[in-house]
């Protein structure tokens, strides 16, 4: 979420250098979202993955925490 306040689209190195951990551990966290049906829009520029949460979704989320970010989660931002 704090990343894409500053930017339209997040790469997973990006994520992964936020969150402290893996870039296969972010893209494996984005298969489980995208198999949820969470609505991530991706995009690829030279090769690399980028990825946003669906405006609408993210308002959504925000409001009713749909997919139940849980506190834990919060401290890693």
């Amino acid at each position: 979420y704090a990343l894409g306040e500053v930017q339209p689209f997040v790469s997973y190195k990006q994520m992964a250098r936020k969150l402290c951990v893996t870039d296969s551990l972010v893209a494996s966290y984005i298969t489980n979202l995208v198999e949820k049906g969470v609505p991530i829009i991706k995009k690829y520029d030279g090769g690399i993955a980028y990825v946003k949460l669906d405006v609408d979704f993210r308002q959504l989320q925000a409001k009713e925490n749909v997919v139940g970010v849980n506190t834990l989660l919060s401290y890693w931002q």
